[in-house]
């Protein structure tokens, strides 16, 4: 009855231990994405500039 009581507290607190590890990597993962799609943001902006650039450039070129 002792052991069994023991083995049941001890497999809890390592699951315990498991879903914190587990919650902070979710955590960590959460932090990471909103800086990896400020990134995407950043670089679809340089993209669009980049286009607009090249458009002008386009246009100019047709005009002379």
């Amino acid at each position: 009855m002792v052991a069994e009581l023991f083995t049941i507290s001890v497999c809890d607190a390592s699951c315990k231990k498991k879903w914190k590890e587990n919650a902070q990597v979710v955590l960590s993962v959460a932090q990471v994405v909103p800086s990896i799609s400020q990134v995407v943001l950043s670089f679809a902006q340089v993209v669009l500039s980049i286009a607009e650039v090249v458009l002008i450039i386009h246009v100019n070129m047709h005009r002379l």
